[in-house]
């Protein structure tokens, strides 16, 4: 499976409208597709991300844009994620051959403090910034 990014999308698309455009122009089965909640951007517009084979992927990434409604959406293949352990959160490993000493698996992912996630993070800024 690939990861592509589908930007520029108008406020009327669905997640099913996004799925049945990648798996015709892909080639490949709607079932083989899943994308992800859509969210709205500062511009106006909205995104998504969405999974597909790697082979449709690289049909709909050839092309560039994607019709989807009255709108043509960008679409971005994503670089594959690394391998990482959500013990200690280093990346090349797994939580069941972490080598680490630290756990770090309570710890918001945003700004480091324990005791919330990340989607309950009311920080006014990131940890790193």
């Amino acid at each position: 499976m690939a990861d592509l990014r589908i930007s520029g999308l108008d406020e009327a698309a669905t997640q099913e409208e996004i799925a049945g455009a990648i798996a015709k122009l892909g080639e490949c089965s709607i079932n083989e597709v899943k994308v992800g909640s859509i969210r709205a951007q500062y511009n106006g517009t909205a995104s998504t991300l969405a999974q597909c084979p790697i082979t449709a992927a690289k049909r709909v990434t050839a092309a560039g844009r994607l019709q989807i409604g009255w709108s043509s959406a960008l679409v971005v293949a994503l670089d594959p994620t690394p391998m990482r352990c959500f013990r200690c959160m280093g990346t090349g490993h797994t939580r069941a051959l972490c080598p680490s000493p630290v756990d770090r698996s309570g710890l918001c992912f945003r700004c480091s403090r324990p005791d919330h996630k990340r989607v309950d993070c009311k920080a006014e800024t990131a940890f790193c910034s």
